[in-house]
């Protein structure tokens, strides 16, 4: 459901009066209120309830879209999508919280896959579901369906058994950095570092994409999304299968391959097969990195700090998705789409070098986890 305003909130903008730039800040000001709340959520699905920060976010995925709808003006809209960052950002830490507790260990990345497969099929229906519905019917439908497929969810919820929490009593009595600490956990820090890096441009392609594709006449945003969506779903699974018996480091270097690839393809494509191999390309990397990353941000992690973990990892995408939302947005309006999604293809590459010079070896990393258990059998 969610999915479906991410192609079409763009154009509610600018139909607002908004420019680019204003898509891009909006685009910033979601991720920044997603940053601040996933520590909360994840302190409170770690010290709290997992059950109830799910059902708050998911409560306010059904208000904020019907909120669009009745309050179409541009600084209220802008607001209401800050608002929107609150409750997705809830949603998102404890769905990823939940689905990490009953994940075995040994197939952790292949469940993780799966798990994101799930939302794979949505970004293949969502945006592109969304535009039709735009297109042929305005904004009422793309709104009132999202709060709607929300209050489905809501009532799906009666049937997952969450884990039960040990509360903590004496958090208000800790020194206030001791707290503040707990927000986070250093142990996924090199997974968050690398999704922070491929989210940049990932922020800037989700924001603008459909805009670009309008602009130059070259295929359709919501089948491009279409095919990105494809792309991840068809790698999710075997990726995850990959990390768990060889490690990370394989997975990591071909997905940022390919998002490169596929972001040069998509800028310089003069047909329409090209510009969604382009898209095919970026998907397929999407399906390559993100099981490894997330296997990473909990590698190292106790049962009880997930919550933390998690936050720590979702807060990376937040930070690159804004940052690249408003960096596409600025150099979009300077030097147009196409130079602008150049630049940004850096980042694939960037996230290689991150990972061959220091995350790989960290803790968190495969190879690391698998000399330390030698070690131990050798002793």
């Amino acid at each position: 459901a969610a999915n479906m305003l991410v192609s079409t909130v763009p154009f509610f903008i600018v139909d607002l009066g908004g420019s680019e730039v204003v898509v891009g800040a909006a685009a910033a000001l979601y991720s920044l209120v997603a940053l601040l709340t996933r520590p909360v959520a994840g302190w409170l699905l770690d010290h709290r309830s997992r059950k109830i920060v799910f059902v708050i976010g998911v409560t306010g995925m059904i208000i904020v879209p019907a909120a669009y709808l009745v309050l179409p003006v541009l600084s209220i809209v802008i607001f209401l999508r800050g608002v929107q960052g609150l409750v997705w950002a809830s949603t998102t830490t404890a769905s990823n919280t939940n689905a990490c507790d009953i994940m075995p260990r040994q197939r952790f990345a292949e469940g993780m896959g799966f798990f994101g497969l799930t939302g794979s099929i949505a970004i293949v229906i969502g945006p592109a579901l969304g535009l039709y519905l735009w297109e042929e019917f305005g904004k009422a439908p793309v709104f009132l369906s999202v709060s709607i497929l929300c209050l489905l969810s809501l009532f799906m919820l009666r049937g997952f058994h969450f884990r039960k929490v040990q509360r903590s009593s004496n958090a208000g009595n800790l020194p206030f950095g001791t707290r503040l600490a707990q927000l986070f956990d250093a142990n996924a820090l090199p997974a968050a570092v690398l999704q922070f890096v491929l989210r940049i441009p990932s922020g800037a392609i989700s924001s603008f994409v459909a805009l670009y594709a309008v602009q130059t006449g070259v295929g359709n945003g919501g089948l491009y999304f279409t095919f990105q969506a494809l792309g991840t779903a068809s790698t999710r699974v075997f990726a995850g299968k990959i990390c768990d018996r060889r490690g990370e480091g394989l997975s990591i270097y071909s997905g940022c391959t390919s998002f490169a690839v596929g972001i040069l393809i998509m800028v310089f494509a003069k047909s329409v097969f090209l510009f969604y191999f382009g898209s095919f390309l970026i998907g397929i990397a999407y399906g390559m990195t993100i099981p490894a990353m997330q296997t990473m941000s909990v590698r190292n992690v106790p049962t009880e700090r997930r919550g933390a973990a998690s936050s720590t990892y979702l807060c990376s995408i937040d930070i690159g998705f804004g940052i690249g939302g408003l960096l596409g947005g600025v150099f979009a309006d300077l030097w147009g789409y196409a130079t602008m999604f150049c630049i940004l293809a850096l980042g694939p590459v960037l996230c290689m070098v991150i990972y061959g010079l220091w995350a790989s070896k960290t803790p968190a990393a495969f190879n690391y986890q698998k000399r330390l258990r030698e070690q131990v059998e050798k002793h």
